[in-house]
């Protein structure tokens, strides 16, 4: 797992600027997830999903999602992003947010968002991710 995670994850939380949920395995962390609030630039968002919202657009980042060496391979980033996806719901229908951005890591971290999610690249930024609320309602079954 990444360097984020041992030294800026509890800092983080502790300042409000994220929430942090872990996932362990006996015993050990098998990976975690961070989430947090943002806006999304209109002129950044794909115009069919811009049209008709606030500038900015809320949003709901999903700012780190990381598995451990150990237990790659297992399902345990599917499993997290699926309950990343949850909260971020759970979130929007209390607060607001009109969709999930990711920024990811590099092409390994977006193919592995694309084939778990209906993902769409942000015009311009083909690391950045949009996976509006209508497309998690259906993941999570609402």
């Amino acid at each position: 797992m990444d360097l984020w995670f041992h030294r800026f994850a509890m800092q983080n939380q502790r300042a409000k600027n994220c929430a942090v949920y872990v996932s362990t395995w006996n015993e050990h962390v098998a990976g975690y997830y961070a989430i947090c609030t943002g806006g999304l630039e209109k002129e950044a968002a794909p115009g069919s999903f811009a049209r008709g919202r606030p500038d900015p657009i809320p949003v709901i980042i999903l700012a780190r999602l990381a598995v451990d060496a150990g237990a790659q391979g297992k399902g345990v980033g599917r499993a997290l992003l699926r309950d990343a996806l949850a909260r971020c719901f759970t979130a929007a229908a209390a607060a607001g947010a009109a969709a999930v951005v990711v920024h990811a890591l590099d092409q390994s971290a977006k193919d592995f968002y694309l084939r778990h999610a209906d993902f769409r690249e942000l015009p311009g930024e083909p690391l950045h991710l949009l996976l509006p609320m209508k497309g998690i309602a259906q993941i999570v079954g609402q």
